[in-house]
């Protein structure tokens, strides 16, 4: 059995992290296509641009720890992705299918905030001070993003119509 230290399982994180950043610069796009509502184009429009940062953001901190990110795919992200494609493209667009791509970015939304917690954890178990910055400032813009696909959830008309 091979013994990994936890600056390799770091590593691993950011490096996953890394992909699933660039898997989002091309899925957002088409979530704002397909999206119906001004407010929801221009939530994942934002985000893009907040993505682009991110990507840049992980490069100075692999640069930072005298590392190159690996070539790896993020396979949990790619299975959301895959998922929710077909769910939502059977949707008509309107307020349905909005709430559809809500559901997925939140979902995409969940687990990005859960590895970068993890590889900030990792970052202040191995006394890496300005990494751990880094990423909990990155960890910050997803839950803002999170936040801001909930209140747009909870303000479409289909759901709302539909509550008892």
């Amino acid at each position: 059995m091979t013994t990994v230290a936890l600056r390799d399982l770091y590593l691993a994180e950011l490096n996953d992290l890394y992909d699933a950043e660039q898997q989002m610069l091309r899925e957002l796009p088409l979530l704002a296509a397909g999206a119906s509502s001004a407010e929801l184009r221009e939530a994942f429009d934002g985000h893009y641009r907040q993505t682009q940062q991110h990507v840049a953001r992980l490069e100075r901190l692999f640069v930072h720890l005298d590392e190159r990110p690996r070539p790896v795919t993020c396979q949990a992200l790619r299975e959301i992705i895959e998922d929710a494609r077909p769910r939502h493209e059977r949707v008509e667009p309107g307020d349905l299918r909005d709430a559809s791509l809500i559901a997925a970015a939140q979902r995409i939304e969940d687990y990005e905030i859960a590895a970068y917690r993890r590889a900030h954890e990792y970052a202040l178990s191995l006394s890496d001070a300005d990494g751990a910055e880094m990423l909990l400032e990155t960890l910050n813009e997803e839950g803002g993003m999170q936040q801001q696909l909930a209140e747009l959830a909870a303000a479409g008309s289909v759901l709302a119509a539909n509550r008892p």
